[in-house]
C-alpha cells in the first residue's frame, strides 16, 4: 500500500465538509504523518488487513472522523472542572484514538492496548506527532482498572468486542453517570436488548461515511450507576 497526497487531500476535504470539522494545517500535518506511519508499520507488523490507500482512508480515518462532532459536544456538556479523561479500549492502530486527540486537543485520550507491536506503534505516533493528551497503556484493561478504578469520564471502542463485554469493561473504568461511546459496523438491536446493568441509551446515531458502502453506528450510553 503507497501513500497518495491526491487521495489523501481529497479524503481530507470530504470529511471537514461531511462532517463540519475544519481541519488546521497543523492537524492535516499531524494526520498526514499518522497515516504515513500507519502504512510503514502495518506493512511489517500487519496492524490493519486493509490493503488499499483509498479504503484505509475511509474505512479508518472517515470512520473516526465521523464521531469527533457527536463525541465531542457529549463530553462537553459533562461541564466537569479538571480536563477531561477518556479511555480507548482495545485501540489497536489507532483508531479512533489517535485521530480523536488530533481533532479534540482539549481532551484527554488514554490507549488501552496489551499488544506489544500496537503499544509500540501508538507510542511512536505520540512521540512523532508531539500529541500532548495522548497516553499510551500497555496493559490488559482488567489489570489497569485494578490499579485505577473509575478514573475516567468517558470510554470509546470501535470493533473491539461485543457491547455487553465493552460496557463491563468500562464499568470498571469510569466514574458515576459517565459515558461511553461505542462504534458499531452492524445494526445493534439485539445487543441492545442483552444489556445488563444499570445502563441507560441516550441515543443511536447513524453514520454515513462519504462513499463507504457500509453500515455505521455509535451508541451513546451512560451509567446510572451513582
Amino acid at each position: 500500500m503507497q501513500f497518495n497526497q491526491l487521495v489523501f487531500d481529497q479524503i481530507i476535504a470530504e470529511g471537514e465538509h461531511c462532517f463540519k470539522q475544519k481541519l488546521t494545517d497543523a492537524q492535516i500535518d499531524q494526520v498526514q504523518l499518522f497515516i504515513q506511519e500507519f502504512i510503514k508499520w502495518n506493512a511489517v507488523h500487519n496492524l490493519s488487513a486493509v490493503n488499499n490507500f483509498e479504503t484505509l482512508m475511509r474505512a479508518h480515518y472517515l470512520d473516526s472522523m465521523s464521531v469527533v462532532p457527536s463525541v465531542g459536544n457529549y463530553l462537553k456538556d459533562l461541564d466537569r472542572l479538571a480536563p477531561i479523561k477518556v479511555a480507548d479500549l482495545g485501540s489497536g492502530g489507532g483508531f479512533p484514538s489517535i485521530v480523536l486527540a488530533i481533532l479534540l486537543p482539549e481532551i484527554n485520550f488514554y490507549a488501552i492496548e496489551s499488544i506489544k507491536k500496537k503499544t509500540a506503534f501508538l507510542q511512536t505516533i505520540k512521540i512523532r506527532l508531539k500529541l500532548e493528551n495522548y497516553f499510551v497503556v500497555d496493559k490488559r484493561i482488567e489489570a489497569f482498572a485494578k490499579e485505577n478504578p473509575n478514573i475516567f469520564d468517558a470510554t470509546i471502542s470501535r470493533a473491539f468486542t461485543e457491547l455487553n463485554n465493552f460496557l463491563d469493561y468500562s464499568n470498571s473504568l469510569i466514574k458515576g453517570e459517565s459515558l461511553v461511546f461505542a462504534m458499531k459496523s452492524q445494526r445493534v438491536d439485539e445487543e441492545l436488548k442483552r444489556v445488563i446493568g444499570d445502563w441507560r441509551l441516550i441515543k443511536n446515531i447513524e453514520l454515513n461515511i462519504p462513499k463507504l458502502d457500509a453500515y455505521r453506528c455509535l451508541l451513546v450510553m451512560t451509567s446510572m450507576r451513582k
